[in-house]
């Protein structure tokens, strides 16, 4: 995925999004498509293989690897390249670049605020959170950082 990425940057790929607009639309779809449906399909056989014992769900759950891993980035990557040619994604990403410029200092600064919140040598919440809690519980830390990146 790295080396996509770079070659997209040699080939000034962001660069040209306008102009390229139509094909990465269908490109985004068929990506979406792809996404969608090699996930259903990977978590399903997730739930019905069998590690200690090989069988046909395995094989399905590591082919879909191969199809919903990468289909899912490119979607996530052409969504943002649409949104960001569009004068509300330029606004948009205005916002949020001050927090990309340190983005491994907020990936870090992230995952020790979740380690001490969840594990034992910190508050140990491992386990009683629920789902609904540790999205608010992520959706503040993204703001604070968001808020202290600028």
């Amino acid at each position: 995925m790295f080396l996509i990425g770079l070659y997209a940057g040699k080939k000034r790929f962001f660069q040209r999004i306008n102009e390229i607009k139509p094909s990465l639309t269908k490109l985004w779809v068929v990506a979406g498509f792809c996404a969608i449906a090699g996930n259903a399909v990977f978590v399903w056989a997730y739930h019905l293989q069998n590690l200690f014992v090989p069988n046909l769900y395995n094989v399905v759950y590591a082919g879909t690897q191969i199809i919903a891993i990468p289909g899912m980035t490119l979607y996530y990557i052409l969504s943002f390249c649409l949104v960001a040619g569009s004068q509300f994604g330029t606004k948009l990403f205005r916002l949020f670049a001050p927090m990309g410029k340190i983005a491994l200092s907020n990936y870090v600064l992230q995952s020790l605020i979740q380690n001490i919140l969840l594990f034992g040598f910190g508050f140990g919440l491992y386990g009683t959170v629920s789902p609904a809690q540790g999205i608010l519980w992520c959706l503040g830390i993204y703001s604070a950082q968001l808020i202290f990146s600028h």
